[in-house]
């Protein structure tokens, strides 16, 4: 009644199997490679997130930095009320550091791009990239506000 299906010039057990090891070797490089991408778009999230809280942190001290720069410009015009051990330059290299320190943020946030459109491999490599820039801003914006901090406070 029923007619066994028999493929031609084959040994039909040894084809199945092979069959079947393809198709499960097939399987297996699809659901590795989806889970590759699984996981780098995870890291890609989580230096974005991270780029993104460096720059939340910088930002406000940017811009104490900047009013305090102000403070050491009219305090420079006054050399005779500097206290012991502070000169002019110093106060002077100071204001230029952060200066430099808050353009240097804008700068940053001016050419910022966004990494959404770039392939997962780009956007980790631009992204850390970007971290790395911001994580050394950061030391060196801490450094300039206590500098700055510490001849603002001695002069009052």
């Amino acid at each position: 009644m029923f007619k066994r299906f028999v493929l031609p010039n084959r040994n039909t057990k040894n084809y199945f199997m092979k069959l079947s090891i393809y198709f499960g070797l097939i399987f297996t490089l699809l659901f590795t490679s989806s889970q590759c991408k699984q996981v780098e778009n995870d890291k890609s999230g989580e230096l974005l997130k991270e780029v993104f809280e460096l720059h939340d942190s910088i930002m406000p001290m940017s811009e104490s930095l900047a009013q305090m720069s102000l403070e050491l410009k009219n305090l420079d015009s006054k050399n005779d009320s500097l206290p012991a051990g502070m000169n002019a330059e110093y106060i002077l290299q100071t204001k230029i550091n952060s200066d430099k320190l808050y353009d240097q943020m804008m700068d940053w946030m001016r050419d910022y791009k966004d990494p959404t459109n770039m392939n997962a491999t780009d956007k980790i490599n631009y992204l850390t990239g970007e971290k790395n820039k911001l994580q050394k801003m950061l030391q060196e914006t801490q450094r300039a506000m206590k500098e700055s901090k510490s001849i603002l406070d001695a002069t009052k």
